[in-house]
């Protein structure tokens, strides 16, 4: 279904005859110039029956926010006030829009890709298939200086809280040696993880480290908090397939952890 594949980070790898669709529309040629030379990157996430979807160029972005079913006014990214309504069929998620030109956009939900192929109520003698193809942002191991830079921030802001705290100053190795799992430099799934570790709590039982238990060996105490953070990466619906990947770093690092 739709709802289970479409939250991510979605990045455009391909697109056909944009242009096309743009110029059907009456998008300006300036702005058409713009369009057809920016990146986009779709982060779509689903709250409570509620789905948002932002639509970033590196320059600019726009959000749409919408429950399905429903009717709404959107101010498109061109500036065309148009009428909106969002459905699902399957792993499709179909926009149909309402104003001076009625178009519809479907989002055709795959594992790891969509296609997005736009259509026109009333399509010109000359018009060709418009398609995007977004292919899912893919985790990766922090390998280039700006990752690494993410890395040690979440290590420092990790440091002082831990030793504020508790007074222990361990520290996952694979932070210290920048193996920090992260999409890009500023990641949604960084900052979720930092904030998680910061917080210090575990998103069920509200507080899973118990500062009286003192019998608690402080490695046995990271190594749960690292799999607590895994288990908050599981829960966000923009990065499922983190918790295995993290998971994974804290077994790989079990004996280190569980040394006196």
């Amino acid at each position: 279904m739709a709802a289970e594949l479409a939250p991510g980070t979605w990045e455009m790898v391909k697109s056909e005859n944009f242009d096309a669709y743009l110029q059907a529309i009456g998008v300006g040629y300036a702005t058409r110039i713009m369009a057809m030379a920016a990146k986009f990157t779709q982060y779509i996430k689903i709250n409570d029956g509620v789905w948002t979807i932002t639509t970033s160029t590196g320059i600019s972005s726009q959000t749409l926010k919408f429950e399905l079913n429903k009717e709404f006014d959107e101010v498109t990214a061109d500036g065309r006030k148009v009428k909106t309504i969002c459905t699902v069929d399957g792993n499709k998620l179909i926009t149909k829009q309402k104003g001076t030109v009625d178009s519809t956009i479907i989002r055709n939900f795959q594992k790891s890709s969509f296609v997005m192929p736009f259509t026109l109520s009333k399509s010109p003698s000359s018009w060709e298939s418009t398609i995007l193809v977004h292919s899912k942002a893919p985790l990766c191991i922090a390998s280039t200086n700006a990752q690494r830079t993410v890395s040690a921030q979440v290590v420092q802001k990790w440091k002082r809280w831990f030793r504020n705290r508790w007074g222990y100053r361990w520290v996952f190795p694979w932070f210290s040696s920048g193996e920090f799992l992260v999409r890009s430099p500023g990641s949604v799934l960084g900052n979720a993880i930092s904030r998680r570790m910061y917080e210090g709590r575990d998103p069920d039982s509200g507080n899973w480290i118990d500062p009286g238990r003192e019998d608690t060996n402080p490695c046995k105490r990271e190594l749960d908090y690292f799999l607590t953070c895994a288990k908050y990466a599981e829960d966000l619906s923009f990065c499922k397939g983190a918790s295995e990947a993290l998971k994974k770093c804290a077994e790989r690092n079990k004996e280190y952890f569980e040394q006196e």
